[in-house]
């Protein structure tokens, strides 16, 4: 839906020992698009997780 939300991405090694968190927050406004809001969250995921991943 269209507003404010927050994500909280949380990272595991191979092991399923939880490392690290991270919250993102993004605003979806699908004006622009009906796909426009879900293709950012989802790339808003894609590179918090690519980054929790990277930090170990």
């Amino acid at each position: 839906s269209d507003s404010s939300h927050t994500i909280l991405v949380k990272g595991y090694d191979s092991g399923n020992s939880f490392v690290d968190d991270d919250t993102i927050n993004v605003t979806v406004d699908n004006s622009g698009g009906e796909c426009m809001g879900t293709v950012l969250v989802g790339l808003l995921l894609l590179f918090g997780s690519a980054a929790l991943f990277r930090e170990e």
